[in-house]
């Protein structure tokens, strides 16, 4: 089967930057091992315009967009209008074009059957408007966390019909053992006083640096035996391709404002082949921020290396809750997460063991691999059966439920509606049917948890 996968992102021959890149490549290297034909389109940069091979898949970056999020697509119009007949030209002979997080807005007629597209981070414009406006012949989501949000706004919205989402869980392994840089031979060396925090994210506000750092100065407080250390990573500025990230200098300028110097090791961003070696030197790995992460790459891959995981119950995280080894914080709680790091890094040796079974049984890059071939395989479209009652609404699968308030990951806000609680959600009915509701007051209500996006329409399945 010849497959062409399409990447706005830029692929590097030497690095992978980003969890959604690192799932990518996996799944190109993966379909190669089973003899299916592949390349993959990607966008050109000044040093990156020329035809490579990453794990023999063949990479080609021809396409013209900006290489940076968000807006990819703030290029020359008639630029952009290149990359129609280039794709076009490149597909004709294959049997699927898988778009990888897919945020194609302007696509030509494809000389196939089958267009299947990926959705990771439902966050950027991209993203959102490309689940909205455009269809393909398959969806595939991370988590069902993911499919059942973007089941959700696409439905809503009236605008197209949905086609069938399915929910592929990322592979999660550990990269193979390489020679450690100087860099990573110093970490291991630790003295037994160091405690290593990990914060293995890509430097923007919503990832959590400020928390981040607020957290381990409380941590080292508690700690005065032990030295603390929270490792940073970071993009020179020659290498940042998302625009919302923090540059180095002004890292370097809130680690001064919050008196953090001390505390802090900033350090190059690593290749993805080094980080196994990175994870397990950790003491414990955080994930503080707001971000809506629709998969938990980095705290799976923590417990995969035996470091116990602290993050926020925020987006798919929450779907990480059974998993030995992972703790999880109602969101801004900033004593609580410091207290959660103490009962980590004292946990049993067995319980991370654990983990790491439970991910090598759930997580595998093989059975990402075989569920996308399978899916790629199929010549079985299933229509999707899927709609919204009218007259029924129900906690929204971007929010969830805690003391009495529900919190909305997009907002990043708790929300309490009294007589909502009151009526519903305290007793143990979680649908809403407002056909059978008469006070004016618990209308009210439901219309301003409605507009705050707390509760949405009813999906039913035919």
């Amino acid at each position: 089967m010849k497959i062409t996968g399409i990447s706005i992102a830029p692929i590097y021959p030497n690095k992978i930057i980003g969890g959604s890149q690192k799932v990518l490549m996996d799944l190109f290297s993966g379909l190669g091992e089973k003899g299916h034909e592949l390349n993959i389109l990607s966008t050109k940069t000044n040093e990156i315009n020329s035809k490579f091979y990453f794990n023999k898949v063949l990479v080609d970056p021809v396409l013209n967009f900006r290489g940076m999020f968000p807006s990819t697509h703030h290029f020359p119009p008639y630029k952009l209008l290149s990359n129609l007949k280039e794709i076009e030209n490149q597909t004709v002979q294959s049997d699927v074009v898988y778009l990888h997080a897919d945020a194609l807005y302007l696509r030509p007629n494809l000389n196939t059957s089958k267009v299947i597209r990926s959705f990771h981070d439902y966050f950027y414009e991209e993203s959102i408007l490309s689940s909205l406006l455009l269809s393909s012949n398959k969806t595939v989501v991370p988590s069902n966390y993911l499919k059942n949000c973007i089941e959700t706004i696409v439905l809503m919205s009236g605008l197209r019909n949905l086609e069938q989402v399915n929910c592929i869980p990322n592979g999660v392994f550990n990269n193979k053992a390489i020679k450690d840089s100087k860099f990573l031979t110093n970490l291991k060396n630790k003295s037994k006083e160091d405690l290593f925090v990990l914060f293995p994210h890509r430097p923007t506000p919503e990832k959590g640096l400020i928390n981040a750092i607020e957290i381990t100065k409380k941590l080292q407080k508690k700690l005065l035996n032990r030295r603390v250390k929270l490792l940073v990573p970071f993009y020179s500025n020659e290498s940042v391709f998302d625009e919302s990230n923090f540059e180095i200098n002004s890292i370097k300028k809130i680690i001064k404002e919050y008196d953090a110097e001390d505390i802090i090791l900033l350090h190059d961003w690593l290749n993805i082949d080094q980080m196994s070696s990175y994870l397990s030197i950790g003491d414990v790995v955080i994930s503080p921020g707001k971000f809506i992460e629709s998969f938990g790459l980095i705290p799976l891959e923590a417990i995969s290396n035996l470091t116990p995981v602290v993050c926020y119950k925020v987006g798919a995280l929450r779907d990480l809750s059974e998993i030995p080894g992972i703790f999880q914080v109602k969101f801004n709680e900033i004593d609580t997460f410091v207290d959660s790091i103490l009962d980590a890094i004292n946990i049993d040796k067995s319980i991370l063991i654990q983990g790491k079974k439970y991910i090598e049984s759930n997580y595998s890059t093989s059975s990402m691999v075989n569920k996308y071939e399978e899916l790629f395989l199929s010549i079985n479209y299933k229509k999707n059966n899927k709609f919204i009652f009218q007259n029924k609404l129900t906690l929204s699968p971007w929010s969830y439920i805690e003391n009495g308030s529900i919190f909305n990951d997009y907002t990043s806000k708790f929300y309490k509606y009294p007589k909502l609680f009151k009526y519903f959600f305290s007793i143990g009915k979680s649908i809403i049917n407002t056909d059978e509701i008469y006070s004016e007051d618990l209308l009210h209500e439901i219309d301003l948890a409605k507009r705050d996006g707390c509760i949405t329409n009813l999906i039913g399945s035919y």
